[in-house]
């Protein structure tokens, strides 16, 4: 019986490492990425291929005990509709077999349905997303001193890829106070910054304001208190925005930031081509009557733009009104599930994910190309099967419990 307990305990271990190594992944490729490109060493795209595959190959080979046997038909089927859609729609073929595509298929598909869905406990997510975190961190500041990361890094996809690790480190550094995170964090915050994702930023803070108002570890008073210094720091920026802006404009180090650039001209919130980009998607989607385009089939419509930069626009332009819907619905269900079980842990995890993985998609990226939504569909399956779970050892509890009272 142990040896069971113990097996699964291994195996748990296992699954939290490899979601955590899998949201460090795009940091490490972006990481070597750089160095390529800067001292010209090789091809980016084969450095980015040979990390994923090796990745791939090291998780599959340390993990295959826990394969399952109906996972690995699931990784099949969950192909078919892309198959599908290539023959059926031909304006979806160009895009199909892409790079991002392919490391969609090959790794992500495989990774979430194989491991990330079947995590059912998750009391060492935090210690192990933690130490990732560091990891995270550490790199990113690397790149920022060492490395010419204004002329090789994509700026805005770095730093949402670090937005989980900086929200995971917060939590940490308010539930025990320690200096060593609350070093990490303002690193981590303070890297956003100057690499200049304005969105990254903007959802960092919504982070924390969420659990400030709706963790339960920590006081009301300290919540109260907590929000009410941040209130006070943002009143103070306010009163002397022009003398902060002309501050921080002569500081070097951040000449490259979009934030900062934006903000000194006070147009940090304008968005004039979006605008147009999302104006454009509208009349498609009220033109567009019952007709399907299959995946991708919003890219024609995107005026130049890779895509939409938003999921609702982006799916309902592909999958039109019936299916479109009926997706958006499903995936909504999935979401409200898991926010509004009465387990705090399940909720505060659920909620980490939510804003640092998939609020983007309503303002930037394709959830199609991007491996962190389907991790995040992958993550919402196993925290709704551990709810389940928690319900029926509640209920078996309850009925040990009746029945001892019986006899």
């Amino acid at each position: 019986m142990e040896n069971k307990v113990d097996n699964k305990c291994k195996k748990t271990i296992f699954e939290l490492e490899v979601l955590a190594y899998v949201f460090l992944l795009p940091i490490i490729v972006d990481f070597f990425n750089v160095i390529v490109n800067q001292f010209k060493l090789g091809n980016p795209s084969l450095i980015t291929t040979f990390i994923y595959i090796v990745s791939l190959l090291i998780i599959l080979i340390k993990g295959f005990k826990h394969i399952r046997i109906n996972d690995v038909l699931l990784c099949f089927v969950s192909i078919i509709p892309f198959i599908l859609s290539y023959f059926l729609f031909s304006g979806s073929r160009q895009f199909l077999f892409k790079q991002d595509m392919l490391i969609i298929y090959v790794f992500f598909f495989p990774i979430s349905i194989l491991y990330i869905k079947n995590i059912n406990d998750w009391r060492d997510f935090y210690r192990i997303f933690e130490k990732f975190g560091e990891i995270a961190i550490s790199l990113a500041v690397f790149i920022l001193l060492f490395l010419d990361y204004s002329s090789y890094l994509v700026y805005m996809g770095f730093s949402y890829a670090l937005l989980p690790f900086i929200a995971v480190i917060y939590r940490k550094a308010r539930s025990i106070s320690s200096l060593k995170s609350w070093l990490f964090f303002f690193t981590g915050l303070i890297t956003i910054l100057i690499f200049g994702a304005r969105a990254a930023f903007l959802f960092i803070i919504i982070y924390i304001i969420l659990y400030e108002l709706f963790t339960k570890r920590i006081s009301s008073r300290k919540n109260m208190l907590t929000l009410f210094l941040v209130g006070v720091m943002a009143g103070i920026i306010f009163l002397f925005y022009d003398s902060f802006m002309n501050s921080i404009a002569h500081i070097s180090i951040l000449n490259n930031s979009y934030i900062v650039q934006r903000l000194i001209q006070g147009k940090l919130f304008e968005a004039e081509t979006r605008n147009i980009l999302y104006e454009n998607c509208r009349n498609r989607i009220n033109c567009m009557g019952l007709e399907v385009s299959g995946f991708f089939g919003d890219r024609r419509y995107c005026m130049g733009f890779a895509y939409p930069h938003n999921i609702i626009y982006e799916v309902l332009m592909s999958w039109g009104w019936i299916i479109g819907i009926i997706f958006l619905i499903v995936l909504f269900a999935m979401i409200m599930k898991v926010i509004v079980t009465k387990n705090l842990s399940i909720r505060e995890i659920a909620i980490l994910f939510i804003v640092t993985c998939f609020l983007k998609f309503f303002v930037s990226g394709s959830y199609l190309i991007d491996g962190k939504f389907w991790l995040f569909i992958s993550i919402l399956s196993a925290l709704s099967k551990a709810i389940k779970c928690e319900k029926v050892c509640s209920t078996d509890n309850n009925e040990k419990e009746n029945l001892i009272e019986m006899i």
